[in-house]
């Protein structure tokens, strides 16, 4: 047997025999990544020059395989490995103590505001300042920045089949390669000759510069950033809600359309085929363009 699969064996020993006695139910990679290759070295083993410490992706892989039910999950850029039972509890503490150290954040402050009106000799100035500061630390509600855990969706129902009315459609299908037509040919005399920002050679631009129909400028908006992941099925549950929230508000009734990326694509639809809420009938989720133009492409191809 190797060093490295004898210190294995040992590492996932130690997190079972800390599972059963209550010791440490969630481990740090990085701590775990250190013991590895502490155990490597001491019975003889030897990584490469260029990887002179365990690869922390790799040995994730490796206990994944190895340890039923153990699960790994984000923080920040830290990653942590727990069993399943475990995660959702271990995510809601920390939540509840995040929240608590941002409202201590918060308390802080709003006491250095205080301080700097004080000390303020000017009180015009002095209030342009506090209602300045007011401004760039007011907070977001609980509603957006709290992600809620949540592990992979289980108990998914079936994917509904396509109606009657919608297999009908089909027969739109050779106006729609005619028109995906034109547009390769457009491309394709586009190139011998000088491009511009009027060449429209995109799939997007060919259509878009086809339409002439005046509309409406649409409401864009850009939400600050989270610090999860954004594969994650928590932060993925979390979009809809958040996205839901803000199309109601602006325009109500409408239904949100999602656009991802292909891998994001298949988890969104495993989150709504395992719950009514965020089914099919209230939420509408759409490949990226690319994808679109990718899978297009191929069904021409085949």
């Amino acid at each position: 047997m190797s060093s490295s699969s004898l210190a294995l064996a040992e590492l996932i020993a130690f997190m079972e025999e800390s599972h059963v006695e209550n010791r440490s139910t969630v481990f740090r990679l990085a701590d775990l990544s250190k013991l590895y290759e502490a155990r490597v070295n001491q019975l003889g083993g030897q990584f490469p020059v260029q990887q002179a410490r365990a690869h922390n992706t790799h040995l994730k892989k490796r206990l994944l395989q190895n340890v039923p039910g153990l699960v790994a999950f984000n923080q920040g850029r830290e990653v942590y490995l727990s069993y399943d039972e475990e995660v959702a509890c271990t995510l809601e503490r920390q939540y509840k103590e995040e929240k608590d150290t941002e409202s201590i954040t918060m308390a802080r402050l709003a006491n250095s505001i205080r301080n700097d009106m004080f000390a303020t000799r000017d009180n015009s100035c002095g209030k342009l300042q506090i209602e300045k500061q007011v401004k760039e630390i007011r907070a977001l509600p609980s509603s957006f920045t709290e992600v809620k855990p949540l592990i992979s969706p289980t108990n998914m129902t079936a994917p509904v089949g396509l109606s009657e009315d919608t297999q009908r459609n089909t027969m739109l299908l050779p106006s729609v390669v005619r028109e995906e037509k034109e547009w390769l040919d457009h491309v394709s005399d586009h190139l011998t000759q000088e491009i511009n920002k009027e060449s429209a050679l995109s799939w997007a631009a060919f259509h878009a510069s086809k339409c002439h129909t005046s509309m409406l400028p649409s409401i864009n908006s850009m939400l600050p950033l989270f610090q999860d992941e954004a594969s994650s099925f928590a932060m993925l549950r979390h979009c809809l809600v958040v996205v839901q929230a803000a199309i109601h508000r602006v325009n109500p009734g409408q239904t949100p359309v999602i656009c991802v990326d292909q891998p994001l694509f298949a988890k969104l639809k495993q989150i709504q085929w395992a719950d009514e809420i965020y089914s099919e009938d209230n939420f509408v989720i759409l490949f990226g363009g690319f994808h679109i133009e990718m899978t297009a492409l191929k069904g021409f191809e085949n």
